[in-house]
Order: C-alpha cells, then sequence, then structure tokens
C-alpha cells in the first residue's frame, strides 16, 4: 500500500508539473513578460526560459 501511495504521489507532481508547463507556455504566447511569468509560476526567470526552449 506504501508503494502505491507514493507512485499515486509522484503521479500527481508529475501532472502538477505538466499544468504548470502548460501554463507558462500559454502565458508567453499571450505576450506576458518572463518576469511576470517566473512570479506567477514561483520559478527562477532561467528555469522558464529552460521550459520555453523544450517545445
Amino acid at each position: 500500500a506504501h508503494a502505491r501511495n507514493e507512485g499515486k504521489k509522484e503521479g500527481i507532481q508529475e501532472g502538477v508539473q505538466q499544468g504548470k508547463i502548460q501554463m507558462i507556455k500559454g502565458m508567453h504566447e499571450l505576450g506576458v513578460p518572463l518576469e511576470t511569468i517566473a512570479k506567477a509560476s514561483k520559478l527562477g526567470i532561467d528555469e522558464v526560459e529552460r521550459i520555453l526552449e523544450q517545445k
């Protein structure tokens, strides 16, 4: 049961990450400045740029 809970937590985390990536890409497409995207996503500007380069 413990391993199942760990797997579920990892799946939820992965889903949250995917949602955050989609949000970052969507905001960028709307022309939102990188600083604003970084603040909204609670990531550094360098991390936001790395995500946007991943296309």
